[in-house]
């Protein structure tokens, strides 16, 4: 990786931690879509130390404040990004320990951990930070008017999701079989999915916020896909491998249902609709 291409990828992660940053400082999302924004926070908190750690040499006087970083990330929200961000998976806990993970975002850990990353980029280069949040006030307002709409802690709601079962004013129903619980995610990925699309579809003047977006939903359609969908990319034996809910919803056939049918509709859903096709329509 050269020097010029280093950089550019850390002035993209750190812009795009300095605006998820801007919108939990003012506190115009709800509790879902503040955690929302914190944990594709955490995808590129990952990608910023992977790259301090690539390319801070091990003898540098700087890896001792690099290390402090890591482990503040690997110690406090590092599971965060690992199965709700990059990769959507069950906790090991099962649903509840997903609404743990989920629950365990909050702004002060999250806020915390950014200003950590910001101050070591500082002192790493010695300098202000050169990029900016936003650049034109009209694309915060529009960001703003977005979470506003769909803000929903004021009102009280029966959520059929998996993370925003103990939210703020929500309740819900805590499922048993695995199908169920699946079907409990994907609603909560929907959820995001949907928040996501009504950001991207926005108009900015800085193409740094509608890539953000653009690249939030697509990482959230392929997390929302690899869990309708069981992934054939990776063998039973991996780690990121999970049954999708296309397998999982067998075992909720009953004797009534027509199972040849609905055997079928998965393999059908798949022939009409073509993920990457989607994206490349969109982006």
């Amino acid at each position: 990786m050269s020097l010029n291409d280093t950089s550019s990828k850390i002035d993209l992660c750190i812009k795009e931690l300095l605006i998820i940053k801007d919108l939990l400082d003012a506190q115009v999302a709800d509790d879902f879509c503040s955690r929302l924004l914190a944990i594709y926070a955490m995808v590129r908190v990952d990608d910023i130390t992977k790259i301090w750690g690539r390319t801070i040499p091990k003898n540098d006087v700087l890896r001792t404040g690099y290390e402090v970083v890591l482990n503040s990330y690997n110690d406090n929200l590092r599971k965060v990004r690992d199965k709700l961000g990059a990769h959507y998976q069950c906790a090991e806990e099962g649903l509840l320990g997903s609404v743990e993970l989920f629950k365990s975002i909050d702004y002060g850990n999250t806020i915390c951990l950014l200003d950590q990353i910001l101050d070591f980029q500082k002192l790493l280069t010695g300098a202000e930070i050169k990029c900016s949040s936003f650049q034109d006030l009209s694309d915060f307002i529009n960001v703003k008017n977005v979470l506003e709409h769909c803000y929903s802690d004021d009102n009280a709601t029966i959520t059929n999701g998996a993370l925003d079962l103990f939210g703020v004013n929500k309740g819900g129903l805590i499922s048993c079989s695995a199908a169920q619980v699946k079907g409990q995610y994907l609603r909560s990925i929907e959820l995001m999915v949907a928040v996501s699309y009504a950001l991207t579809t926005k108009t900015y003047s800085d193409k740094g916020v509608t890539n953000l977006f653009k690249r939030m939903f697509v990482c959230l359609v392929y997390n929302f896909h690899d869990n309708l969908i069981t992934r054939t990319d990776i063998t039973p034996s991996s780690v990121q491998y999970e049954e999708g809910f296309d397998r999982l919803f067998l075992n909720l056939i009953s004797n009534n249902d027509n199972r040849e049918e609905m055997e079928r509709a998965f393999s059908k859903f798949e022939s009409l609709y073509q993920t990457q096709a989607f994206i490349t329509i969109l982006c």
